[in-house]
């Protein structure tokens, strides 16, 4: 008995600030800014969506509830998961978008939150989920074997972030492990999380061989998020130098980033520096 199965398929991998999936690349649609924040006063922001492909795209708009690991990944919560999340009082327009090649959209959001909402921060994920255009139609099968047809769809999600009230974080390095990832040094940086706010930014490695020597720089991290409420964070950083050592003097310097803008760095202590073997 022959059948023709057609599925889209959406599964998604998700990195720091912004997530894609399937196998159109990131150049088909771009979404700027990549991050929404809103705090103060700041009661509205928008998106502009532009299709640089030669194919006319439709996305779905809406929000999903995501937990972080602390290597990265991101997990889906149910629309029931308990927690602080912005998807409940930030509204949002259009819910489905169409752009012909070349063109552009904007999605406006709009805080509506309650006078009895606490303090904290809230976050939720506004998700662009690709839909198969009318022109494809599914393709008869001749085979007496089941075929599945497989057609990867590209969509992106990107934090919607909502503050209120006075809120902080700091951070400490427990731990830094050195190893080797075929045949080159790798910093295993191990992180924690204090406080009600979240971090975005870059960390920076340095390494003096002993002390009273100038440090110089030996890698890097960028473009990290650290969400709340997670306390944990892995972050490996491909190493510059083939001498460094456990025994020598380690820094690690965060800079907070909000688009384009760097604050001034900031020291994080390292606690403890020890060598792995390779991995």
């Amino acid at each position: 008995m022959t059948r023709s199965w057609r599925r889209w398929m959406a599964s998604v991998v998700l990195v720091a600030g912004m997530s894609w999936s399937g196998a159109a690349s990131a150049q088909s649609l771009s979404i700027s800014p990549t991050r929404v924040v809103l705090e103060g006063r700041e009661r509205s922001a928008e998106l502009t969506l532009v299709n640089s492909s030669d194919q006319t795209l439709t996305y779905r708009v809406l929000f999903r509830r995501l937990a972080m690991s602390p290597t990265g990944q991101f997990q889906e919560l149910s629309p029931e998961a308990s927690g602080k999340f912005v998807d409940a009082f930030v509204r949002y327009s259009p819910r489905q978008v169409t752009l012909g090649p070349g063109e552009t959209q904007t999605v406006r959001l709009m805080v509506r939150a309650p006078a009895s909402l606490g303090d904290g921060e809230y976050r939720s994920h506004l998700t662009f989920q690709a839909l198969p255009n009318a022109t494809e139609t599914p393709q008869a099968s001749n085979s007496e074997a089941l075929e599945v047809e497989l057609k990867m769809r590209m969509s992106v999600s990107l934090p919607v972030i909502y503050r209120r009230g006075e809120l902080g974080a700091e951070l400490k390095a427990p731990e830094l492990q050195i190893t080797q990832h075929e045949g080159r040094p790798v910093a295993i940086v191990n992180l924690q999380r204090s406080g009600e706010r979240s971090v975005y930014g870059d960390y920076e490695l340095y390494y003096a061989p002993r002390q009273g020597l100038p440090a110089e720089f030996v890698g890097a991290v960028r473009g990290v998020a650290f969400y709340s409420p997670e306390q944990e964070r892995v972050l490996r950083a491909p190493l510059s130098d083939d001498s460094v050592s456990a025994a020598g003097e380690w820094s690690l310097r965060f800079i907070a980033r909000d688009g384009d803008q760097r604050a001034p760095a900031q020291p994080i202590a390292i606690e403890r520096v020890r060598r792995l073997s390779e991995r």
